[in-house]
């Protein structure tokens, strides 16, 4: 995986799940590939290994989207079916994602207002 100054991806190797998000299973892509997506992005994150990987990515726009292995539901997705391209995940304010192929954790910036007078 690549992600270039100007918010595209570029991925790369074994794609048996979709990780890649090149809207295709393949065994693997030998070059790099752009990947199709309308949505310039600022982070990516992947997990898993060569056969079980998952891919997730933060547009610029703070969008938070999936792709790759889901039997475990790990995508976000509200499904265990998966995702051979981007798919997006109804989950606000997500600042980091930790993932592998059997779960995912996200960090969300908290919206709360809060005096914090206590150190809460």
């Amino acid at each position: 995986m690549a992600l270039l100054d100007d918010g595209t991806i570029y991925s790369w190797g074994c794609n048996e799940t979709g990780q890649l998000a090149l809207n295709s299973l393949s065994a693997c892509s030998l070059t790099p590939t752009l990947v199709p997506v309308e949505h310039k992005m600022k982070t990516i994150y992947t997990g898993g290994d060569r056969s079980l990987g998952v891919l997730f990515a933060i547009s610029q726009d703070g969008q938070l989207f999936s792709c790759g292995y889901n039997e475990n539901g790990n995508l976000g997705v509200g499904d265990a079916e998966q995702r051979i391209q981007f798919t997006p995940v109804d989950l606000p304010n997500v600042q980091t994602i930790a993932c592998s192929s059997s779960h995912t954790l996200a960090l969300s910036k908290s919206t709360a207002n809060n005096s914090n007078n206590y150190s809460q």
